[in-house]
């Protein structure tokens, strides 16, 4: 297979706000979770994680269970559950009848209810039940479980909406210009009537900067086109209903300015259809690579980065707060710092929403540590996969992609192929490699890849033999997945020593490993005639990994002028 030198990426990227949005909607609350087995319940919030709240040990599976109050619904109406994420196999019962399952701790899946609740008694609410199976150990489970407890249940929210007869199915929209001649393509998938026409009408305007309000909209022309597509979501009569997707293209009747850190510039888009209407707040802008650089918008652009693991303590999930987000996309910029790398872990949506309104870059490495990428999962990984890239692209922030993390061989060579031949077909354009790891296990990649953790003394010749071995083969540019690390040590103070009887997920083995640094230092010391001094160490610590990161950053941008770096 040959891989182009020059990969385009122009892509007009969504954040969804319906006139009825998820986030709008119902939530459901007033849960209870058993750990035993159905024997005994006690309550639980939703969202959350069974480890922070009922067992940090646990990675089994959890029966959870709400009511449904009865309402009435309209002969052209439909009931939808819509789950933000479950970790990791969601299992959903209705009064105990069966309706749906889930692979995949990360991503959003929609359940219908209609014909439940058309059914229900009206003085008797239903009863929702959700089994879930944490499976330890699962493909995608990614890295945060190795910094931490597993973490498992429904730990994002779960949502109750009404919906006309035929809606639009918001997770998997897809939205692709030609900057060329300024049009724009849109993939709107509906789930409707078999024998309802849906011809959605367009409008579109500017979105003010540092303004909330939504701008007034111009209507534009677009004639669409449909075919049956698979089903995104349940119904409950198959023979009345189906899913199709729309696709049409459109001029854009001004031209766009092109979105970069340094300018999110953002656009509203309404689509109304069959009495549902969706507002998508959008951004252009163009992302390629050549034979030495990544390009923003047909300029090389240094890519600064610095790596995110999810880790927010004290729970052992990623942080579902909003001001949680926005102070760490503000502490990176702050510093220099124009890219996130969200390593092994999908975001939660308002953090891909606040990139791309802030101004960060994003680098999502998909959450496989470890994993079997082999053909005896292949056709899960695929539609695992297909979930991350719906999930993914339409921002305008994620500007790289990894299939996977310091896999290397054990990973099937037609298997990685599928999925970046996959990746390639949901998101055109989409720069993306096989594995961020080490230069030699780049196999399928539209750049290339290291990770060199190393001392000063070395850094200059690592970067020569990195440069060597591009030069070698198909030039294209280098980005350092992880790097220029430096360890800096932490008083064992009071302080820590509690938090670690507090927290046990977050504290024992890091307060033990200083513990035990502290006393070889201090006997190191002594053995010298020298006195210990904990608060001088801390500093000096703090000084070297600071001047050693400088150092290395340095060197790098004067060695690769047009690569891309993440800090770890």
């Amino acid at each position: 297979m040959r891989i182009d030198r020059l990969f385009v990426l122009i892509l007009f990227f969504t954040l969804l706000i319906h006139a009825g949005a998820w986030a709008q909607d119902t939530k459901l609350v007033n849960w209870q979770v058993s750990i035993d087995g159905g024997k005994t319940f006690q309550p639980i919030v939703v969202p959350g994680t069974i480890e922070d709240q009922i067992q940090i040990d646990f990675d089994g599976v959890s029966i959870y269970q709400t009511s449904l109050p009865h309402q009435s619904l309209g002969i052209k109406q439909r009931l939808l559950l819509r789950f933000a994420a479950v970790a990791t196999h969601a299992k959903v019962f209705i009064d105990d009848v069966f309706v749906a399952e889930h692979l995949g701790g990360w991503t959003p899946f929609t359940v219908e209810i209609t014909q439940f609740m058309r059914k229900a008694q009206d003085d008797k609410p239903l009863v929702l039940k959700v089994v879930v199976d944490e499976k330890v150990g699962h493909n995608t489970q990614g890295f945060l479980p190795i910094v931490t407890n597993h973490f498992g249940g429904i730990w994002q929210p779960v949502t109750l909406r009404v919906e006309h007869d035929s809606f639009l199915i918001e997770d998997a929209i897809s939205i692709v210009p030609n900057l060329a001649n300024n049009s724009i393509t849109l993939e709107l998938p509906f789930s409707k009537r078999k024998n309802e026409q849906v011809q959605p009408a367009i409008s579109l305007g500017l979105i003010p900067k540092g303004r909330s309000e939504l701008p007034s909209t111009v209507g534009v022309n677009c004639e669409f086109k449909s075919h049956v597509s698979k089903s995104y979501v349940l119904a409950q009569d198959d023979e009345a209903f189906e899913n199709v997707v729309l696709k049409g293209t459109f001029k854009v009747p001004f031209s766009l300015q092109k979105w970069s850190p340094e300018n999110p510039q953002r656009y509203l888009l309404k689509v109304s259809a069959a009495e549902d209407e969706l507002s998508l707040v959008f951004a252009a802008r163009q992302f390629t690579v050549n034979d030495r650089a990544f390009l923003l918008n047909g300029m090389p652009y240094g890519i600064r980065g610095i790596l995110n693991w999810g880790y927010a303590p004290p729970s052992v999930a990623p942080s579902l707060d909003e001001t949680w987000m926005r102070q760490e996309i503000q502490v990176a910029k702050d510093r220099g710092f124009n890219l996130m790398k969200f390593c092994l872990w999908i975001p939660p949506k308002r953090y891909l929403e606040l990139c791309d309104e802030l101004g960060m870059l994003a680098w999502i490495e998909y959450p496989t540590w470890h994993p079997q990428l082999d053909q005896k999962h292949l056709e899960e990984l695929r539609r695992e996969y297909a979930e991350f890239f719906e999930f993914d692209r339409n921002h305008a922030s994620v500007v790289l992609r990894s299939l996977t993390c310091e896999t290397g061989p054990s990973a099937d060579l037609e298997v990685i192929r599928s999925l970046y031949e996959q990746c390639k077909s949901a998101i055109p354009g989409a720069v993306v490699e096989d594995d961020s790891s080490w230069i030699s296990w780049n196999r399928i990649h539209d750049f290339y890849d290291d990770h060199p953790y190393g001392n000063n003394h070395t850094w200059v010749a690592t970067l020569d033999k990195l440069k060597k071995y591009i030069a070698e083969r198909t030039p294209k540019p280098l980005a350092l997945g992880e790097a220029i690390a430096a360890d800096t040590w932490t008083v064992p103070s009071v302080e820590n020593l509690a938090y670690a009887k507090e927290n046990p997920a977050h504290g024992p083995w890091a307060v033990a490993d200083n513990k035990r640094w502290q006393k070889m230092i201090a006997s190191l010391a002594n053995a010298r005639g020298r006195e210990f001094n904990e608060n001088s160490l801390k500093r000096q610590s703090e000084n070297y990994g600071m001047l050693m990161r400088k150092f290395q950053i340095e060197v790098f941008q004067r060695e690769v002028p047009h690569g891309a770096y993440v800090v770890s």
